[in-house]
């Protein structure tokens, strides 16, 4: 005889199985925020992961972020400055036109062209010198400088029709007139602020999926999501809130999948300007000098941060503390490196050194609803800086309020905070993307520096960082990039604070294969049998 527990479990179980067999041909997926649709448009992670429905890139990545063929079903270095990347025969695109070379050179062409772009697709290919369609189904890719890594960058870029796309703004993708790609699923409807609607594409090149239609809603509130999942309305969340994955964990009805991710979640201090906008005295008078530019306060706020605990407490244990600016088993990563100290005492000997007995006012910025416990994470680092003498006051914003306004300029003029939340998703599998972006200065010719935040620029540093980033032997490659993030972890303009899990949770008659990028796929996505 059963008892009550397993005929309880197996009650839940039906009814899970029996709510999936009534949709058996449909897929819901929620995601937090609205997505872009123009795959050149908005680089975050929630728009490459909706892209990646819609469209192909040349090489794509498995859930490791090992590169494989994509659109490209080979390539191969012609010499130090000049790849060759031998395209998929018979592919089309939605509307039935063929996909060609001149595909490819038109989209990454236009990646830099699109105007007002708050965080441009640009680091991906800004080594690119020139792109020629040698015939319809060979693309010979020159770099301004020896790019060992760029297939890996390619899986981030989008192709998109020439035709379609040809004079299309980010809107012409959201109305679906340029929304026309090669990818598993077609643009149906985009419905602001609540969904985007997608079909299968039977004629897909890599093969028809097991859904039909793919609906990605848009709920931007964890416990939302979380309701919505157990009440059978959504079947697949991810980016769940810790606490919430937690409770998902126990309900037999659900299945709970995670893995740590390629992103390290990090502080930027604005160490550029002389007066920075939001650090006063404890009486909010502004400071004659901007405090963040001597590095004993930044090693002091590093010594102040308690990572154990944001990461086992605020956390929840779904992150693991982060000492560099990226996790183990990314090419950069350093063993060497001494871990981050945790020393209150010491810091505010370090504050005191500085000119700072009794500390200043300081505000910290963030989104309160990118990251997973992002306005947590705000708070719980807010109190441990009190501990020092920090007066701290904590600003959580909407992402799509929060990022467009932290628009990068050589001087940093405009940008309206002086400490910023950010994350960094290494999908390329290579601290490179994130050395030449966040620390590299700013420099318009490389286009190095678009996320440089904290104003940082070091000759030395600089070119130790383009050094590294050309080296094509693998080994001299990782112990390059590995000590830059050593000097970059003694200067301390950018401070690591976790190394997130990816979480997910999907209804019991679903199965799924986590991705080491968080992106949220529904090609990741499959029915139990």
């Amino acid at each position: 005889m059963p008892t009550r527990i397993e005929s309880k479990l197996a009650s839940f179980i039906a009814a899970a199985l029996l709510a999936w067999s009534a949709h058996a041909a449909d897929l819901r997926l929620a995601i937090e925020t609205e997505p872009a649709i123009d795959p050149h448009f908005l680089f975050a992670t929630t728009n490459t992961a909706v892209s990646r429905h819609i469209f192909d890139a040349l090489v794509d990545r498995d859930e490791d972020l090992q590169p494989r063929p994509g659109l490209a079903e080979s390539w191969r270095l012609v010499d130090p400055l000049t790849w060759e990347f031998r395209l998929r025969a018979g592919v089309s695109f939605h509307d039935g036109s063929p996909f060609t070379a001149e595909d490819v050179v038109f989209s990454l062409a236009r990646i830099p062209a699109i105007p007002n772009n708050p965080n441009p697709y640009t680091p991906l290919t800004r080594s690119i010198d020139k792109v020629e369609a040698v015939d319809p189904l060979l693309v010979r890719i020159r770099t301004k400088f020896p790019d060992a890594i760029l297939p890996n960058q390619l899986a981030g870029v989008f192709i998109v029709s020439r035709n379609a796309a040809r004079d299309a703004l980010p809107a012409d993708f959201r109305s679906g007139k340029a929304a026309i790609g090669t990818g598993p699923y077609r643009f149906v409807a985009w419905k602001p602020g609540d969904r985007l609607e997608l079909a299968r594409n039977d004629a897909y090149w890599g093969g028809a999926q097991p859904w039909e239609r793919v609906s990605l809603r848009v709920i931007a509130n964890d416990a939302a999501r979380t309701v919505s999942l157990r009440s059978g309305e959504i079947d697949v969340v991810g980016n769940l809130n810790p606490a919430h994955a937690e409770t998902l964990g126990k309900d037999p009805a659900i299945r709970l999948f995670k893995r740590p991710s390629d992103r390290v979640i990090y502080l930027i201090l604005d160490v550029a300007r002389d007066v920075t906008p939001l650090a006063t005295d404890r009486a909010g008078q502004p400071l004659a000098r901007n405090p963040l530019k001597d590095r004993r306060v930044r090693q002091a706020i590093s010594m102040a941060i308690n990572r154990d605990a944001i990461a086992e407490r605020v956390m929840d244990g779904f992150a693991l503390p982060a000492h560099q600016l990226v996790p183990a088993g990314i090419t950069g990563y350093d063993a060497a490196i001494p871990k981050l100290a945790f020393d209150v005492q010491g810091a505010r000997r370090l504050l005191a050194e500085a000119g700072y007995p009794d500390g200043f006012a300081l505000t910290l910025n963030g989104p309160n609803d990118r990251y997973l416990n992002d306005a947590k994470t705000l708070e719980a680092m807010g109190q441990m800086l009190s501990r020092i003498g920090l007066q701290v006051k904590i600003v959580g914003e909407p992402w799509n309020v929060y990022f467009p306004k932290a628009r990068v300029a050589a001087n940093l003029d405009g940008l309206p905070y002086s400490a910023m939340l950010v994350g960094w998703g290494h999908s390329v599998g290579d601290t490179s993307g994130m050395l030449t972006t966040v620390l590299h200065s700013f420099d318009t010719q490389r286009r190095f520096g678009s996320g440089n935040r904290s104003g940082y620029h070091n000759a030395d540093f600089d070119r130790a960082i383009q050094d590294a980033v050309a080296e094509m032997d693998p080994a001299a490659r990782r112990l390059k990039l590995g000590a830059v993030m050593a000097t970059a972890m003694q200067d301390l303009t950018t401070i690591p604070l976790y190394n997130n899990f990816v979480v997910m949770a999907a209804q019991a008659g679903f199965t799924l294969t986590p991705r080491m990028d968080d992106e949220m796929l529904a090609m990741s996505v499959r029915p139990v049998r």
